[in-house]
């Protein structure tokens, strides 16, 4: 059985945590083989395009910021894409990268498209046990084959996430073999069938209104497996890998209790699976800095890190 105190609890740390429309002729051929189709771009800034999709995955209709380099888009030329995934519980979702950090400026240069597309609140990267939604079926099918046949995006692909889309990150690279160059989790909420990490994601559906066991099923159910990182860590071999996290010693708010607790939650199951990755004989770059809160400021400087090996990856 659970420990029920630990939901509780890790539902507060959740719960104070990260705190003109018009169709354009991209839109038009941007449809995926079931049917999902971009039915709005937005025009955000000349870097930034917002699509909006309809998709038979899911109960809503998701968005998905682009980030578009330099001269976007060139006759005939494609463009690497970066995948980069936002974490649970934080209203801004698919805006969350551009809101909080300056990523637009980092890869203003870098000649690839980023797409931040919506992943739900509760942001665990799945198709849903309970069937309610397809989140990995409209990331990992849907929307690169909408990129690749309207905006002109290529095959080669990264993935990186914060918190739960850390999970997703790698969860993604280990899964869908060959789909991703390079994949990193920054504060990743990894290995969920470790220790009090089972508390962690009742908490995170709770705090998000979905119904306990919806995403994975009961605890020891195949699906929990399936989407632990910790159990494939040779699937991972040939993906370029970067894991970073703090170890919540508050620094850059002091005042972020939840956040200095949910990074001292995540700091051993991250160290346990690099460690792991160490003893399967699998390349990874990390940084384990010894302080630091569940927050973006530290986001901001792990992306920073990573760029110049995910863009290599992405160009070679």
């Amino acid at each position: 059985m659970r420990k029920w105190w630990l939901v509780v609890a890790g539902f507060a740390l959740v719960a104070g945590v990260v705190s003109g429309v018009v169709s354009g002729p991209a839109a038009a051929s941007a449809t995926a083989d079931d049917g999902a189709r971009v039915v709005a771009e937005e025009q955000v800034s000349a870097q930034e395009i917002d699509l909006t999709i309809a998709t038979p995955s899911l109960p809503v209709q998701p968005k998905v910021r682009l980030l578009v380099p330099k001269g976007w888009p060139a006759g005939g030329r494609t463009y690497p894409v970066l995948y980069l995934l936002h974490g649970c519980c934080d209203a801004a979702g698919y805006q969350a990268w551009t809101r909080y950090t300056n990523v637009a400026d980092q890869v203003r240069d870098a000649g690839f498209i980023v797409a931040m597309p919506e992943a739900g609140q509760a942001a665990l990267y799945s198709d849903y046990a309970d069937g309610s939604a397809k989140w990995e079926t409209f990331h990992v099918t849907e929307l690169p084959q909408i990129l690749e046949r309207g905006y002109a995006a290529g095959t080669a692909r990264a993935v990186a996430g914060i918190s739960t889309g850390g999970l997703g990150a790698l969860n993604y690279a280990w899964r869908h073999p060959g789909m991703y160059r390079y994949a990193a989790s920054y504060s990743g909420i990894v290995c969920p069938r470790l220790p009090s990490m089972p508390e962690l994601v009742d908490a995170i559906q709770l705090r998000t209104g979905e119904a306990v066991n919806s995403v994975w099923g009961a605890l020891g159910d195949g699906l929990w497996k399936a989407h632990d990182p910790c159990a494939h860590v040779r699937d991972l071999r040939g993906v370029g890998l970067y894991l970073s996290c703090g170890t919540g010693i508050p620094v850059a708010d002091p005042n972020n209790l939840g956040g200095a607790a949910l990074e001292a939650w995540a700091s051993p199951v991250n160290r346990i699976f690099a460690a792991d990755l160490s003893l399967a004989g699998i390349p990874y770059t990390s940084h384990f800095y010894n302080s630091g809160e569940h927050t973006w400021p530290y986001w901001q400087e792990e992306l920073s890190r990573s760029l110049p090996a995910i863009t290599t990856a992405l160009n070679r």
